[in-house]
């Protein structure tokens, strides 16, 4: 009976050996083991850049509007749909049906209250709501305030991974731009078109 035990752990011994020196597929087993994490790491790093360019994208188009805006005197709704239709071609190649343009003149009286004089978005609507935004530190006595803000609700490149995980298919981006008119103390605007 010892004999056959000894026998028995003898070829169990010889047999576990010969499996951890085995080596033809342990790289077929590591490669299993990394590569999904490899493209969990690969997928994100795509869809991070993807964020960053549409944020630094959406971020330029604020910058542009307030800076077109405030180089003029008198404005009328026309050369506003022309700034906000030239400035959507710096999100190309995104998609822009989610890009919201918000421009306002804000007018700061003797007191530091601000008031909107006038407000436009990319839709044709008003953007009142810019008012509540503006920091106290820019309410300067008698001074006027451009207001440029650019709202964009980025779509993420892998959906159904991305809902699938982590309950997310959007994210809401969003830049706001305070600018001093360039020509004059304040810009006139004519809502009549």
């Amino acid at each position: 009976m010892c004999e056959f035990l000894r026998n028995s752990m003898g070829k169990a011994g010889n047999l576990l050996n010969a499996f951890v020196r085995e080596t033809r597929g342990l790289a077929a087993v590591e490669f299993a083991l990394v590569f999904p994490f490899l493209l969990l790491l690969y997928l994100g790093s795509v869809e991070l850049t993807h964020g960053l360019t549409a944020k630094r994208k959406m971020s330029q188009v604020a910058a542009a509007v307030g800076d077109l805006v405030s180089q003029y005197r008198t404005l009328d709704c026309n050369v506003v749909d022309d700034i906000f239709s030239a400035s959507t071609a710096i999100m190309t190649p995104f998609d822009t049906t989610s890009l919201v343009i918000s421009v306002a003149g804000i007018a700061v009286d003797e007191d530091g209250d601000a008031t909107v004089d006038w407000s436009r978005t990319n839709g044709g609507g008003t953007a009142n709501g810019l008012l509540t935004e503006v920091p106290a530190s820019l309410k300067v006595a008698n001074s006027y305030l451009v207001v440029a803000k650019a709202d964009y609700t980025h779509q993420t490149l892998f959906n159904a991974f991305s809902q699938s995980h982590f309950g997310l298919t959007s994210f809401n981006l969003s830049d706001i731009l305070y600018l001093r008119p360039r020509i004059g103390s304040e810009i006139t605007y004519s809502a009549a078109c």
